[in-house]
Formats: structure tokens, sequence, C-alpha cells
């Protein structure tokens, strides 16, 4: 009897260049070429991301915004929209699954796509990147890096070889002439504290953590880490590809530039943060049966509190009433402003999964109605198509 056949892994890791800022040049061509910044620029702003134009000038993501302002002071700030940015990675995941089932999205512009036995081989692969590059440049306007290797460890280092719009193999034969000449703080499980163990052992490169005896690699991080890391500097990782599972909680939170202390302004960041999760749960036919609110004030002291609903929902009405009671009724923020405010919710259940009511809320109708008619004038025309009287700037 034969002994059956061994398919080789076929992995693929897309990474979409620059996200947000390429969003946003694509949709506004006249910050084409240009340094642009998504965040915000005052004093407690973060970098979300750039444009590479900004990266020449040291600017990166996470980096505190008066920072980057001193790197590039002639950067163009653009406050990132986010509903904008999930819009098209939904469509980009689309395309991914017509691929494949098996996709495992690391976040909102990167995911792995396990090809095995879809594909014969990692030039099969490397061809399924290149239609899946074109077809997100026809759709979108964007450009995608992506890598193709035996594992995911591999792949995610291949991705990031030849950015922007790179398509990179990387079989187990050029470990050692790519890999490991690549510093240490490369493997996943290196930061800043192992990074500074590894090197002040005069580990420096990954090739050191292969031709150095594990006991002495195992002296500096440890045994469980050392076996670890030296695994994948030989280009090891065995990981699966996990399919994405559905979302155990939504949220969404925002950090002001001045603390509110305005109770109406207050009330309607509330709303706004429901909207927002109420949105997403329709997307994605869910209903929550818990809502989740942060708070936290200029001084970084934070409150968090819960409620279960008597019944699951995805509309904004009856998460913003519940956010709204635990917040008066169980924080007292002692006259401070409120520097951050979230709205969240869990328990997550199929939309429509429960009994209908015989005597259904006339209230609750109207808010479902019109839920269902802004989402249809939104997938149409943009989520800024449509806003509440309530959210509108004061003027």
């Amino acid at each position: 009897m034969m002994a059956p056949h061994h398919q080789p892994r076929v992995i693929l890791h897309l990474d979409m260049d620059a996200f947000f800022a390429a969003v946003e040049v694509q949709d506004n061509p006249d910050l084409a070429g240009k340094p642009v910044i998504i965040g915000h620029p005052g004093p407690r702003g973060v970098v979300a991301t750039c444009s590479y134009e900004a990266r020449k000038f040291g600017v990166r993501s996470a980096m505190p915004s008066t920072t980057a302002l001193r790197l590039c002071p002639n950067g163009i700030w653009v406050r990132g929209r986010m509903e904008r940015y999930t819009e098209i990675s939904r469509s980009i995941r689309e395309r991914m699954r017509e691929c494949t089932p098996l996709v495992e999205p690391l976040s909102i512009d990167e995911a792995f796509l396990d090809l095995t036995g879809i594909v014969q081989d990692l030039e099969g692969g490397a061809g399924i990147g290149r239609t899946l590059k074109e077809q997100i440049v026809q759709d979108h306007g964007l450009t995608s890096s992506v890598g193709v290797a035996p594992n995911k460890f591999l792949a995610k280092i291949a991705s990031d070889l030849e950015k922007p719009d790179g398509l990179v193999l990387f079989p187990m034969e050029a470990v050692q002439t790519r890999l490991w000449p690549m510093a240490v703080e490369k493997l996943w499980g290196v930061g800043p504290k192992t990074g500074e163990r590894l090197k002040a052992g005069g580990v420096h490169r990954i090739e050191g953590l292969v031709k150095r005896p594990e006991s002495a690699i195992t002296s500096l991080v440890g045994e469980r880490a050392a076996r670890h890391l030296r695994a994948l500097a030989r280009g090891e990782d065995s990981r699966p590809v996990v399919a994405s599972r559905e979302a155990k909680s939504i949220s969404s939170e925002r950090t002001y530039e001045t603390d509110l202390t305005d109770p109406d302004d207050i009330d309607r960041a509330f709303l706004a943060r429901a909207e927002h999760v109420a949105r997403e749960l329709r997307r994605d036919h869910l209903a929550a049966r818990t809502v989740h609110i942060k708070i936290r004030t200029g001084d970084f002291k934070t409150w968090t509190r819960a409620a279960t609903l008597s019944e699951p929902t995805n509309l904004a009405e009856g998460i913003v009433h519940e956010a709204r009671e635990m917040y008066r009724a169980r924080i007292d923020l002692h006259g401070k402003g409120v520097r951050l405010l979230g709205v969240g919710v869990s328990h997550l259940v199929q939309a429509d999964s429960g009994q209908p009511s015989l005597f259904p809320d006339p209230s609750e109708e109207r808010a479902r109605k019109l839920a269902r008619a802004t989402d249809e004038v939104r997938d149409r025309m943009g989520e800024k198509s449509v806003t509440r009287a309530r959210l509108l700037k004061k003027k």
C-alpha cells in the first residue's frame, strides 16, 4: 500500500500598505505624495498610522503626536474615519474568502490565508497572492504586500520584506540567507526586555540563536522562551490558520482633545458611541445582551461598568439608554472632565433569534424601522450620508 502523499503547507499573509492613510489619499487625491498622518495633532494625540512620505521623517504608528509634529512639521493631519476603514476591510475580507475559507484576520488591515490543498506549492500561492493584490487595486485603488511561505511566521516576515506593494516567496531554503541576518527583535516574543537580555549575552542576530548552544540561550531568557525562539530562528512554526469566529464583543471609544465637562456634550458622546456599536451589530446580524461603559478622567482614573438587558438589542436607543443610566447612577466624577468615553456590548447572539413579543413596543418598532432605513442609505451612500440631528456639531 502506498504511503499517503504529504501536502506541503502554503500560507499567505496579506498586509495592506499604510492602510488608513492610503484610504484617505484614495478618497482625496489632493493628498497623494504628501506626508499624511492619521490622528490628532493635539497634546494628547497619538499617531494611528501615516503615509510612506511621512515615515521618511521618522513618523511611526503609536508615536505621540507631539513627537510626530517635531519630526514632520509640514505633515498633513487627518482625523481617522474608522467606519470607512471597516467598510473597505470587510470588502477585502470577502475577496480573501473567495480564495479559501481558512482566513484568520490579525487586525483590520492584515490576515493569514491557508491555501494548503488549494494550490500545489508556494508558486501557486504566489499566483493567488498576485490575483488578490490586483483585485484589491481594482476594487479600491489600494496596494498591499503579500508573503507566501510554509508557515505563518515566515509568511509574516516575507510580507514585510518588500513593502509597499511587495510579493515575496519565502521557502525554508531561504531561512539562512534571509532570516538569520535579521535582528533578534524580528522574532515573535522578543520585546524590549528580552531583546536587551539577548544582546547583553552577545546575541544580536537571529543566527546567534541557532549557532549558540541551547543552554546559553536558556541562561539568558529561560527554558521555555529559548525553545520557542530557537524554533522560530530555524523557520519552524506549526500553528494552524484559524478561521475567524464570531465576535465576542464590540466596542467603540474615543479620547477627547479637551476633557468633556458639559453634561450635554457627555450625553451626545454616549449616543455617538452607541450608534457606532449598534451599526456594527446590525452589520453582523447580531444583538447584544450586555452593555458596558468606560470612562476615564484627565488624571487617568478609569471607571468600567456593565449591565444586562432584559432583551438583546442592536438598536442605539436601547444601548445608549442603559449606558446613560449606568453613568448617572453608578459613576461620580467629582467634577472632573471626561478624557475618554467608551461604549461596548457583549454576550452576543444572532439577531431575531429570540421569541418575538406578542405586544411589541411601538417606540422600539419605530426605532427598528428607522435603523433599517438609515442602514440602507449608508450602505449605498456612505456612513456620513445620514447623521442624527442630536449628533450634529453645535454652532
